[in-house]
Order: C-alpha cells, then structure tokens, then sequence
C-alpha cells in the first residue's frame, strides 16, 4: 500500500467524521481506482453513499465487502445502517435478521439480542402478526435462536420462553379470529361463495390449517411451571383442539384430533378442575354411548361435587337423584327444566329434561320438546368431531313415540314413525320392537303387530317383553284369555315389572264376565302391580272398578283420585271420578279435577264437557262457552257437548248462535227429543213463538214418555206466546185461536206438579181470547156455541174450587172452548171466556208458592174484573163510582190485596191506579201511579198511567211532563209515545204527526190508535197548507197515511166509519178518485146521525165526479138533496157547486148552467170563491156551443173579469178568455189578454200561459215558436211530465223524431218518479215530479209518441215503446191500435 494511498484513506476517514460526504465519496472512488478490493475503502464508501442517498450503490458496495476474505461485522453493520436510512423496511429487515446472524455467529450474543429485539420491533410495527409470530417462533425451543434465550444474559433484559410463548400464543389467537371473521365477510359477498356454513368451514379450514396455535399451547404446556399455570394452559388448549378437529378435512387426522380431545378431557376431568372437560364427556356421552352407565354417573358425581353452581349442576342432579324415591315426578321435572334453561345447548341437560317430564307422565310436554331435543343432540354431535348422535337420537325417539302413545291413540301413526327410526337405528332392539307392536295394535293392525311380536318370540322364547307386548296387544284385541297366558308367562320370567301384572289383572278382569273367581285373580294381580310400582294409573282404575263392584265407595274413590294424580290424562278414571263428584255435589273438586284433566290434555273431550255443565250449573255462560268448543274441538260429533253449548249460548244471550247449535243437535240426534226442546226453548228468547212450535210438534210425535208433560205444558206456553205475538200484528182472531189451542194442549197434560205456571198460561190465554173476541176485524165472523156448556162447568169449578183437579178441569173446560171458537153467542161466549180467566186468577192465587206471587195473582184477578166492567159497561173512564158495580168493586178489593201481600208491588199500584181511574177518584189513582214509580224509578209505565189520568182531568201541562218523563225513561215505550202524540193532537201542536208517525210499529190495540192518529194529522196538515203542490216528503208522508188509515180499517171494526171518512180523504189528496169514492161509501153505511150522512154523501159524490163517473155521482147529489139540509151555508154552496160540475161532465149543460147560476147566487157564502164560479158559469155557456151563448160568455167573462174581486180568479179568467179569443179566430181578444197573460206568468203553476202561447204558434203555423214556448215553460218547470210530452209532440210534428224521443223518455222517466214513491236521495228528484207526473195518461202518451218516433229508424224500440203502452193501460184499444 503506497503512501499516496493510505494518505487518501486517512484524508476520506476524516473527511467522513467533518461530514464532508461529497469529498469522501470522491477520495473513495479515486482510491477504488487504486485498489479495487480494499475493504476499508468500500466500507467508507457504503458510509459516504448512505448520507448522499445513492442507496443502490452502498447497498452494492456493502455486498462486495461481506464478499471479501477480510469481512468484519462493520460490513453487516453499515448495510443495516444503510436499509435503515433509505427506508426500505423489508431490505432494512433483510439486514438486520442477517447482522443478528453474523454476531451469533461470531457469539457476540448480547448484540446478537439487540439486533433480534430490533427485528421484533420493526415486525410488530409493520402489523404483519404471522410474520411476528414466525420471528417468535425461532427463540423457542427447536428454532435457531433458541440459544439467545439460554445465554443467561442479564443486559438487555431477555424475556424468557414462557413469556415468549406466551406472547405468541395472544398473537396467534388475535390473528386466527380477525383472519377468519375477515375472510368470511369478504368471500361471504360473491357470486359463487354458497351457503354461509360452508363459507365459514372452508375459511376456518384454511386458516387454522395454517396456524400454530396449537403447537404453542402444547409448548407452554410442556414447560416446567406450576400445575395451576399448566391447567390453564391445558384447559385452553381443550378448548381450542375441541374448536378445531371438527374443521379438519382429512377424515384420519380428525379422527385422531377427536381422541385426542376425547382423552385430554378425560385428563382434564379426573384433574378435577375443568368444568368445560366434564360437561363435554357428559354430553358426548349422552349423543353416542361412549360411556357406561355406572361411569357417567360417578362422572357426574365429581362434576356436582366441584361444579355444583355451573350450567349443567341441576340437569346433573335430576340424574343422581332418580334413584330417590322421596323426590316427586313433578319437583325433578321442575328441577330438569330449570337445568335446562341453564343449559340451553347441552345435549345432557336437554335430554334429562325430556325424561324427567315422561316420568311425572306430562307427555305432551315430551311431545312438543321431543324436536327441540333432537336439533341439540344433532348440533352437538356436529360441531364436535369423532362425537356420534345415534344413542341421543334414540333415546329421544323411543321417548316421545312412547309419549304418543300415552297421549291417546289417535297419535299413533306419529309413534309408529318414530318406533321404526329407532329400529333403523338399533335394529332389532326390543324395546323399539316392542313399541312398535303397541302401535300398530294401537293403529288396528293387529295381524302385523303380533307376527312383529312373535318373530321376537321365536328367537328368544324367554323374552319376557315379547311376551308382555304379546299379552297386551291381545288384550287390546279383546282376546283376553290368550293375554292372560301370554302375561302369567312374562310375569313368572320377570315378577318384578308392575306393568305385566296390571295388564295381567285387566286381562282377568275382561275374562270375570263369566267367572267371578278372575276377576278376585284380577284384584290380586292389581295389588301386586301396585306394590311394585305406585306410579302406574291404569293398575289404580282397575283396583277401583274392583272396590266399587264390591260397594267399598270410598277405595274406590281413594283408588281413583291416586289413578288421576298419577295421571290427569286417564279419561277412564277421572270420568268415573268426576262422576262421584257430581252426584256427591262437590262442586269444588269436580272443578278442580276437570281443570286438571283438561290441563293434562286438551284432547280429553269428556272433561271439557263436564267442566261446561259444572260452568252452567253456575251460571258462568263465558267460561261454559269456551268449555264446550274445546269438547267440540276433541270430538265434533259429540251430540252431549252440542246440547251444552246451545244451553252455553241461551245463557250468555248469543241467541242466534243457539239455534244453530240446536240446529246441529237435530241433525246429529234427530231421534232425540231434547235437541228439539233447545231449538223450541232457542226461539222463544229469541222472541220467534211461531218458530219455536214446528220444533215442539216435533218432539211430540217422537213419543218420549218421559216428556209428554214438560212438552205439553211448553207447547200451550209457546202458543200463549205466539197468541200475544199475532195479537200485536193485529191478527186478533188468530191469537183467540192461539189460546183456545193452547187450552186444548194442556189437557193433554197429567201433571199436577206446577198448578201456579199451568192456570198461569190458562189465565193468559184466556186473556188473549178476549182480547181477541173484542179487537177482531169486521169481516171475521163471531162465535155462537158452547156458552150453556161453559156456563155449567165454571158453576161447578166455583163450587169445588179447593178441591178440583187440574187435569180434569182442563180435560172439560177444552171440549168446551174448542166447541165454542167460531159458533155460539158472541156476549156470552165473551163473558164465559172472562169468568174462565177468573177461575184461573183465584187457582192461581191458591198455588201461589210465595206471597209475591200469590200478589201478582190478585194483580191479574183484578185486570179479569176490570176487561169485564169495561166490556159489560162501556160508559167511559170516571163515570162510575166503586160501589155502583160489584165488578169494580171486586177489582178494588184485588188491587188492596195485591197491595197489602207485595207493597213493592209495581204491577199491584198500577192496578190500584187503573181502578181508582174508572172510579173517578182521581187523588187515588194519582197516588197510586207515584207510587209505583218509585218502586220502578226505571219503569216508564206508572209515569205513562199518570199521563193518561191528567189527560182524563183535562191537565194537558202535567201530562205532558208525564208522558215526556216516561219517554225519557224509555223512549220506545208505545203508550208513552202515544199519550204525547195525544196531547199534541189535543193543544193542536204541529209536532203531533211526528208523535204519531213514531207510534206506527205498535202491538195490539195502540197500533190502531196510531194509525188513525196519524192519518188523522196527515190530512190536517194538508189541509190547513191548502196548496196543492207537496214535496218528496210530504207525498211519502201521505203514502204512508193512507196505508196507516187502511191498516186501521181492516184491522178494526170502524163501527162510525171515521176511519173510512179519513181514508178517502187521503186518498182525495193522493187524486186516487175511485177509491176515495168506496171509501166514502163505506163511511155513509155506516154514519149514524143524518149529518155525517149527509158529509158522507157529499164527498162521495165529489169522490165519483173526479173518477169520471159523472152519472153516479150526478145520482149521489140528487139523493143527497132529499137528505136533510145542514145549517151551514158553505156546506150548502159547494155542494151546489160539485152537482153543477157533475152535471157539466155528464153533458147535462142545460141542469149545470142553471146549477151554476144557484152557486152564483149562493156564493155570498163564499165571496172568494164567486169569480171561479163565474168563470166556470162562462165555460158552461161557451159549451153550450150557440152564438148567443158563446157572445154571452165572452161578454160575462169581461164583466166579471173588470170587477175588483174577480183579482183573486184572474189568471184562469185571463186564460179562459185567451183560449175563447183562440177559437174565435179574434185577434182583438187574443192581443187584449195576451200582454194580461204574460204579467200572471210568474204566477201558473201548471203553464197554461205557455201552453196556449205554443197552441197559438200552432195555429200560425209557426212550430219554432210553439217548441220555444214549451222550452220556456220546461226551463221554469223541469219535473212537469206534461211538459214534456207537449214538447215531444211539437218535435214529433217538426220530424225531429230523435228530440221526440228523448222527450217522451223524459216524461216516462218522472212518471217513474212519481210511481215509485219513495227516494234513496230526495235531492236527486225533481220537487215537482210527484205532483205533476201523477196521471197515467201522460205515460201512456209519452210511449206512443216514443213508438211513432221510433218507427222509421229502429222497430224494435218502437215495438218495446208500443209494448209498454199496452202494460200501462191494457184495457184501452187505442194502445193496442198501437201495437198492430
């Protein structure tokens, strides 16, 4: 080395520590060029080159100088330093894993550390776990820097390879769960990923495959430390391998994963400290078998003494404590589901869970948990490798088929599944075999069942459960005497199962039919049975069949309630239990019982329908309801529980509901009388008699002798009903006929038990009789035979009345009354009726079971006196003193009593008040009234009466606050309604209409009062209106007087016509003229005084003028002028007037006009009406069709028109004259009145202006002009039918056929209007179309102009036009002109 060199080197070394790196480098390139291979010059180099940040070069020149022969540590150094500064963190890592080499290399040990610490370090900032892991991983035992943790240096400090291990085991865990959950949720996103569960196998396949987790748990474990450090590390290390063998693909190694699980838990759990150990050996146990008995319960032992608390501490002592005879079913049942919630997951728990409720006999619990068991023991046996679910499969399948066929046999197609599962699973196992027979037996395969049986027989001819199974499958069969060999056989090859010797005794039992002596064998095996085992219900029924047959009640009973408590679904003994209760009347257990039973199965349709019954007996409808739709629900042709459901239904109200249910009785029973009684009884509270009777005459044809009475006494009950019910339609001869029948039903009766209810209905029969004698319809005929028979039997019923016998008398008293109905004498047959009804009051009061019916009884002998004071003595309320009658004086001394026995009496008071009213007293019957509303603050009727007795004393104030208290009390009380339609009719109020519309719908005889009130007020209103002009409302209002005033006539007899007189009135107002003219015939038949003939006359003549007969009503005035005159002039004058015009229509003009020239004279009585009849007297003239008369007219017409009461008649003087001027051709009149005419406009209601305007356009032969004029008139009067068919015919004389058409379509349609009557929307409707769309004519018009119009463009609507013409007036030969 020359000196120039090494003076350069010496200059570069100084130039690198003045950080002069340019001059450096420079020096060290120069000397390069010197010699090449000089290592110290590359290393100032690399120096040089890190600090110029030319880290390519220095990296390539610190690798040339680690090549060269005379390499130290500052080659690896500097190419460390290097990778630092450039920053290049895996280069930089590069250098430093190969410096930590090169110290090792050369021992430098504690450098060596430092550098490793620096490589950690960079690692554990870069984030790369699996690379810190692997890094780790080399300082322990077996990696090649093991030794740095073995130096024993104490600077730096050096961890230790615990702490190492450590250290990589939280790294590695931390990596596997963040790799696993990141993978998943990144692959879970794609198209191809798949189910997730496969998605998370396959992730947790490849990472853990990858990870080395557990080889650091088995490291940490195999260092010396102490045993409570290395159970930590052991239990983590079960925990993690128990995760990870079921991932593992490969079948061999997962095998071996699984044992090696298997006996680190087996280590685990005899260490004794390892809760997580036990319950996995627990539980695989329970899935697959793999232990023996004996062993998995000292296991469990051990876990219960160390792990008492844990999740699985309960389930396992409901395992230990199965042998304890001091623990009951039910406490270890609620011992297992409480272990069970704790243990959700554990195969263990669930199953103990399972068998613990098969023990306290809950199957259906088993049933419904027997699937939940099963995903459990699959899940288990799946997420643990090498663990198998075949054993835990079925042991759960054999449990819960046995659980179905405890349930009932209707479930045993679903144990018969199960049964042949486990047979798949364990096959030829007997207890799955036996099952299997049992349910087939069960399902009536009796062939197949046995020959299963047998097979297992023949291989083993000791097997002692083929043999039980064969026994009870014979029993089943009914081949008793087979059974009982088969069983004897079981029962000496295993004497200790209680179950052959209880089946062995009901085979015994079954054979005593004949032999006593098996059924003492019977009782023996019982005994056995129950000896060795007290739990088994079916040996407790037969011990109490045996205890009751030989009359020792109370072991029945004893036996019985042990065979429930064992058992609550044991439909045998609980329904014999049950039974005992009943009839014991211990209601309270019988509840009890039921309850329980129904809790035990709902399916048991016998205790539901008891526990119905029991609710009936209470009265609890609700609960009785719900009873019997779950005895429904068990079985729906259950005929008992339909009947209790009906009575269920009746009892809470839901009527219509009970007569379906009755319905249903029938048609399952039809032969049964009871399912007609409930349709019958269902009726009655529905308020349907008449329905009610079809099903009483059909119990009785069915001849039950049991019950003939109760049906008898039902039916006459029922036909007292329908009698009140006919009677409120007004059907009044039919209810007399109701309780004549009703009579004759009850003689068939023989029962003498309730006389109160029998003379009960023969009293209220009898009451509608002669309600029905007294309201008949004039056309109905009266009765006339039996009155001396009848008399003779009351005679002597009054002289016997102690002693009479209800039967007889009945027997006697019918062939009377049905002899009488229809024939005899009318008053007498009325009062024989009333003194039967009398009888049957005082019998009553004899059989009165209590003094509040005994008082309800001389209530209804009092009303007998007072009907019979009426009918005998019709003088009016107030008109005869109590002692002036001893009828009278008898109901008073009936309303005392009745009084006196019940002073809470309502009815009693309102007799008192009744009586006292006809007596005139009124402070009496005032009293009365008040008091009995205040025994009734509720009761609308006292404060009614007193309405009525203030009405009486002319009080029209006070009664009017009755009637409206009694209205406020019940605002639908008829006789309420009635009194104050009353008093507005008397005080002349407008609201009286509405008061008696409102009383329409009333029963009986208030009906008929209503009818004519309202009618009545109907034609008041209209006439103090005196327009004739109505409304959509009115016009209803009038359609439904007439029918109220109609429905008054023929339900009444109308002795003084009023009802006929109102009717034709309405009718007049309806311009119904022929019926108004029969009804007003009918009223002067029957008028009694010559004046209200004479009225009656008079309107009828009117009547039949405005039907058009002109003669008839011509002779009605003639015969009404010999009929003597009223006073009243007015009278006089219009009936002048009404002959006049009848003459007039009938074309006797000479007669009218002198008829009309008398009204003239004699309107001085009415000076309003002088200018009609002048106008009128001018229209005769003008008809009499001279000159001189028609000059005569016109002339009369001015003169009256220029009078200043001719104002009030101006319009139809103006239009007569316009019509003259028309006719006459005289242009002078027609332009005088015209411009008259035009300023009345405003005042023609019916368009007379418009009309002769539009005949005047005609005559002009102007038809534009006449059709504008009938517009005009249609603009104002829409709803006026006239109108349009006017303007159909003027477009029908233009041709303008499709505007015809549309017109006359318009005109049919108001006269459709007007027919119909009513409206769903008043304001749809025109407010004339009624008024003036009334005449047939028009429609029968407005179809022939349609058919003419139609005629050229479209036939078949002419045809149909024509057609419809014919239909309105067939009896018109111009309509069917038409058609032709």
């Amino acid at each position: 080395m020359s000196v120039i060199f090494k003076a350069k080197l010496k200059s570069a070394k100084t130039a690198l520590a003045d950080k002069d790196y340019e001059y450096a480098y420079d020096l060290c390139q120069d000397l390069l060029e010197l010699e090449a291979d000089n290592y110290n010059v590359h290393i100032f180099l690399g120096v040089a080159c890190q600090h110029l940040g030319k880290w390519s070069e220095g990296e390539k020149t610190y690798e040339k100088a680690k090549r060269m022969p005379k390499a130290n540590i500052l080659a690896w150094q500097g190419a460390s330093a290097l990778q630092e500064a450039s920053g290049d963190k895996s280069k930089y890592k590069q250098a430093l894993e190969e410096l930590r080499d090169r110290l090792i290399g050369e021992d430098n040990l504690e450098k060596a550390w430092e550098t490793m610490y620096k490589v950690v370090e960079l690692v554990e900032k870069g984030g790369d776990r699996r690379q810190l892991v692997n890094e780790l991983r080399q300082l322990t035992e077996g990696g090649k820097l093991h030794m740095l943790l073995n130096a024993g240096m104490t600077e730096p400090e050096v961890p230790t390879e615990r702490e190492v291990l450590e250290r990589m085991y939280t790294v590695e865990s931390t990596l596997d769960s963040q790799t696993v959950e990141s993978e998943i949720e990144k692959r879970r996103t794609r198209l191809s990923a798949g189910p997730i569960g496969r998605v998370r196998h396959q992730v947790k396949s490849e990472v853990w495959g990858q990870s080395g987790l557990l080889a650091t748990l088995s490291r940490l474990i195999a260092l010396h430390i102490d045993d409570e450090e290395r159970f930590i590390w052991e239990e983590r290390y079960f925990t993690e391998l128990r995760q990870r063998a079921p991932i593992v693909d490969d079948a061999a190694e997962r095998a071996e994963m699984a044992d090696e699980v298997v006996q680190v838990a087996k280590d685990l759990a005899y260490n004794g400290r390892c809760a997580p150990a036990f319950e996995y050996l627990i539980d695989s146990s329970t899935c697959s078998g793999s232990m023996q008995d004996h062993e998995v319960h000292e296991l469990c032992a051990s876990y219960l003494q160390v792990f008492g608390e844990q999740s699985l501490g309960l389930a396992v002592q409901v395992l230990l404590d199965a042998s304890d005879s001091t623990v009951e079913h039910k406490q270890r049942m609620q011992l297992a589901e409480e272990g069970q919630r704790r243990a959700p997951d554990s195969p263990f728990a669930q199953v103990q869970f399972l068998l613990a409720a098969f023990n306290a006999r809950e199957f259906r619990t088993v049933v419904d948990v027997g699937s939940l068991v099963r995903t459990t023991i699959n899940e288990f046996s799946a997420a643990n490798a090498g663990v198998s679910s075949s054993h835990g499969l079925f042991v759960v399948d054999s449990a819960v088929a046995d659980a179905y066929l405890k349930v009932g046999p209707e479930h045993a197609a679903d144990a018969e599944i199960l049964y042949r599962r486990c047979l798949d699973n364990r096959p030829g196992d007997m207890r799955a075999t036996l099952g299997l027979g049992l349910a087939l037996c069960a399902l009536g395969s009796f062939e197949e069942s046995r020959q299963l049986l047998q097979d297992a027989l023949d291989e083993d001819s000791n097997n002692h459960m083929a043999l039980g199974g064969l026994g009870a499958v014979l029993l089943q069969e009914g081949d008793a005497t087979s059974a009982a060999q088969f069983l004897e056989r079981a029962t000496v090859l295993d004497p200790s199962c209680a179950q052959y010797h209880s089946d062995l005794g009901w085979a015994y039992w079954h054979m005593g039919d004949e032999k006593q002596t098996d059924k003492a064998f019977a009782f023996s095996s019982w005994l056995a049975a129950a000896r060795l085992d007290s739990s088994n219900t079916k040996t407790f029924g037969g011990l109490a069949k045996w205890y009751m047959q030989a009359g020792d009640d109370m072991r029945a009973r004893k036996c019985l309630e042990k065979a429930v408590s064992l058992d609550a679904a044991n439909s045998d003994a609980g329904e014999t239990l049950a039974r005992i209760y009943a009839r014991e009347g211990r209601d309270d257990l019988l509840q009890k019982l039921l309850e329980r039973a129904t809790e035990a199965l709902r399916s048991q349709g016998w205790a539901w329908r008891m526990l119905g019954l029991l609710h009936l007996r209470q009265s609890a409808g609700e609960p009785a309801v719900l009873a019997f739709r779950s005895a429904l629900a068990a079985d729906r042709a259950d005929v008992r529980s339909w009947e209790g459901m009906c009575e269920a239904y009746m009892v809470v109200g839901r009527i219509s509901a009970a007569i379906r249910v009755a319905a249903r009785v029938i048609e399952l029973a039809p032969t049964q009388t009871v399912g007609h009684w409930l349709g019958a009884r269902a009726a009655l509270l529905a308020g349907d008699p008449e329905a009610a009777l079809p099903h009483l005459d059909a119990a009785q044809t069915l001849g039950d002798a049991a019950w003939i009475d109760v049906l008898a006494v039902a039916r006459a009950e029922t036909l007292a009903a329908c009698a009140a019910r006919w009677h409120s339609r007004g059907l009044f001869a039919r209810a007399a006929d109701a309780g004549a029948e009703a009579l004759q039903t009850l003689e068939s009766a023989q029962q003498q038990q309730q006389p109160f209810l029998v003379w009960g209905i023969v009293f209220t029969a009898c009451v509608w009789i002669s309600r029905g004698l007294k309201l008949r319809a004039a056309d109905e005929s009266e009765p006339r035979r039996g009155s001396d028979s009848m008399r003779g039997l009351i005679a002597r019923a009054r002289a016997a009345e102690t002693e009479i016998s209800t039967p007889s008398f009945l027997r006697e008293t019918q062939e009377i009354v049905s002899t009488g109905i229809g024939a005899g004498e009318s008053d007498d047959y009325a009062l024989l009726v009333f003194e039967l009804a009398e009888l049957a009051a005082r019998l009553r009061i004899l059989a009165a079971p209590s003094l509040t019916h005994a008082s309800s009884a001389w209530a209804d002998l009092g009303h007998v006196y007072c009907e019979r004071n009426a009918a005998l003595h019709p003088l009016g309320l107030g008109k005869q003193s109590s002692g002036s009658h001893p009828l009278l004086e008898a109901a008073t001394r009936c309303a005392r009593a009745a009084v006196q026995l019940d002073e809470d009496s309502v009815r009693a008071y309102l007799l008192q008040g009744v009586v006292a009213t006809w007596a005139g007293d009124a402070l009496l019957a005032q009293h009365a009234f008040i008091m009995a509303s205040r025994r009734s603050a509720q009761s609308a009727q006292p404060w009614t009466s007193l309405g009525f007795l203030c009405m009486h004393c002319n009080d029209t104030d006070l009664a009017s606050r009755a009637f409206s208290r009694a209205l406020a009390l019940d605002p639908e009380h008829v006789g309420a309604r009635l009194g104050a339609a009353a008093v507005a009719e008397k005080t002349q109020s407008p609201a009286s209409v509405d008061l008696f519309e409102a009383c329409l719908q009333a029963p009986d005889a208030a009906r008929a009062v209503a009818d004519y009130g309202f009618a009545k007020q109907v034609w008041l209103g209209m006439a103090r209106r005196g327009t004739p002009h109505r409304s959509f409302s009115e016009q209803s209002r009038l359609s439904l007087a007439i029918y109220a005033a109609r429905r008054y006539v023929a339900r009444t007899s109308d002795p003084q016509g009023e009802g006929a007189h109102i009717l034709g009135l309405l009718l007049e107002q309806n311009s119904e003229w022929e019926a108004a003219a029969e009804a007003y015939a009918c009223h002067s038949a029957k008028a009694s005084s010559s004046l209200r003939q004479w009225v009656a006359l008079a309107h009828l003549a009117r009547a039949q003028c405005g039907a058009g007969q002109f003669e008839q009503s011509v002779e009605s005035y003639d015969l009404l002028q010999q009929l003597e005159q009223p006073d009243d002039p007015l009278h006089i004058f219009f009936c002048t007037l009404g002959h006049s015009l009848a003459l007039f229509f009938a074309q006797r003009l000479e007669e009218s006009l002198a008829h009309f020239e008398l009204a003239l004279e004699q309107a001085e009585a009415a000076p309003r009406q002088r200018a009609f009849v002048a106008v009128m007297l001018a229209q005769v003239l003008w008809a009499l069709g001279s000159d001189e008369h028609r000059q005569l007219a016109r002339q009369h017409l001015i003169e009256v028109m220029s009078q200043p009461e001719s104002q009030l008649s101006v319009l139809s003087g103006l239009t007569t004259l316009f019509a003259i001027g028309l006719l006459q051709g005289d242009a002078d009149l027609i332009s005088a009145t015209y411009p008259e005419l035009c300023k009345h406009r405003d005042a023609d209601p019916l368009h007379n202006v418009a009309r002769l305007e539009s005949y005047l356009a005609l005559l002009r032969e102007d038809n534009a002009a006449a059709r504008r004029a009938v517009a005009k008139a249609l603009y104002r009067s829409p709803s006026d039918a006239s109108l349009w068919l006017l303007a159909s015919h003027m477009d029908l004389l233009s041709g303008r056929t499709l505007d015809a058409i549309e017109c006359a379509r318009g005109a049919l349609q108001l006269f459709t209007y007007a027919a119909r009557g009513h409206f769903s929307s008043w304001s749809a409707v025109p407010p004339q179309a009624l008024v003036n769309s009334a005449s047939l004519q028009i429609a029968v018009d407005a179809c022939a102009v349609e058919a003419r119009a139609s005629k050229a463009s479209n036939g078949r609507s002419a045809k149909s036009a024509a057609n419809r013409a014919v239909m309105l007036q067939p009896w018109a030969s111009d309509t069917w002109a038409l058609l032709q």
